[in-house]
C-alpha cells in the first residue's frame, strides 16, 4: 500500500483490523526504512531499522516502537571515505538504551565488554585498548572507577577510543580469582639509586620485543578461555614454568612480584 504519489512513503506487509500487524516493510518519507515485525501500527518483535543520512542501523528486538531486548546497532563514521569506519554495539537494550551486558567495538580498534546502564559503561567490565592493553575492573557513568595509588586512566581510555592510541602511561591491571593485582618489577631492580635508568632500560626492551610479547600473552591468556583477553595467575605461572624462569628465580620471590 502506497501513501504518496512519489512512492517515497509506503508500507508493504500484513494487517489486522486496519493496523500494521505481523511482518512488513515500511519506507518513511525521510528515506529511513524498517523491515520486520509489527504490532498495533508500531515496530514490535524483531526487525531491522536503517536511518537515512546517518549511516546508522539496528537489528534486533523491539518493544512498542523502541529497542528492547537483544540487538546490534551500528554507527558509521567518515562515510565520505572509501573505507568508512564504524562503531558497533552488540548486547542488551532496555527502553531504547544500552542496558545490561554488551560489547561496544570502537572504530579505533578499542573494545569494551561488560555492563551498561542508560547508554553508559557502568558496573564490571573489560576495556581492551587497540595495542592489546587490558583493563578489567569497575566502571561508573562511562568512566573507570579510580583506584587508590593507581594512575588516572580516564584520559587514556578516551584517547584510545578516539585515536586508538594510549596518550599517557597505563598500568595494566590483571584480574584473578583472588582479586586484582599489578605486576611490580621494583624488587628486581639492582641499584635503587639508578632505579629511573633501570626502568628506562626495561621499557626499551619491552618496546623492542613488544610484537613477540603480545603473541605470547595472547597464547597463554586463551588457554583456559579462547574468548578471554585477560592473563590469569595460573597462566602466568605456566609462562614462568615453560620459559624456565623458575629455575633461576625462587618461587616465593616470583609470587611477591606478581
Amino acid at each position: 500500500m502506497s501513501y504518496d504519489k512519489e512512492e517515497c512513503s509506503y508500507y508493504l506487509g500484513e494487517w489486522i483490523d486496519n493496523e500494521k500487524c505481523g511482518k512488513g516493510f515500511r519506507q518513511y518519507p525521510s528515506g529511513s526504512s524498517y523491515d520486520g515485525e509489527w504490532k498495533s501500527d508500531v515496530r514490535h518483535g524483531t526487525g531491522t531499522m536503517n536511518w537515512a543520512g546517518t549511516g546508522e542501523s539496528y537489528t534486533g528486538e523491539w518493544n512498542m516502537g523502541i529497542q528492547h531486548g537483544e540487538g546490534t546497532q551500528t554507527w558509521y563514521i567518515n562515510t565520505n571515505s572509501q573505507l568508512p569506519q564504524k562503531n558497533e554495539y552488540r548486547g542488551q537494550w532496555a527502553n531504547g538504551k544500552r542496558e545490561g551486558q554488551g560489547t561496544f567495538c570502537y572504530a579505533s580498534g578499542a573494545r569494551y565488554e561488560g555492563e551498561w546502564v542508560a547508554n553508559q559503561k557502568h558496573g564490571y567490565g573489560k576495556f581492551i585498548f587497540k595495542d592489546g592493553s587490558v583493563f578489567a575492573g569497575n566502571f561508573a557513568q562511562d568512566s573507570i572507577v579510580g583506584r587508590p595509588g593507581s594512575p588516572d586512566m580516564g584520559k587514556a581510555m578516551r584517547s584510545a577510543i578516539v585515536t586508538g592510541r594510549i596518550s599517557s602511561p597505563v598500568q595494566n591491571v590483571v584480574k584473578t580469582s583472588q582479586g586484582s593485582f599489578q605486576l611490580n618489577i621494583t624488587p628486581l631492580l639492582i641499584d635503587e639509586s639508578e632505579e629511573e635508568e633501570e626502568l628506562k632500560q626495561v621499557h626499551n626492551v619491552l618496546l623492542r620485543y613488544i610484537t613477540l610479547l603480545r603473541k605470547v600473552y595472547n597464547h597463554y591468556c586463551k588457554l583456559q578461555d579462547p574468548s578471554s583477553g585477560i592473563l590469569l595467575r595460573m597462566e602466568l605461572w605456566k609462562i614462568l614454568k615453560d620459559s624456565g624462569i623458575y629455575l633461576t628465580l625462587p618461587m616465593t620471590h616470583a609470587d611477591n612480584i606478581i
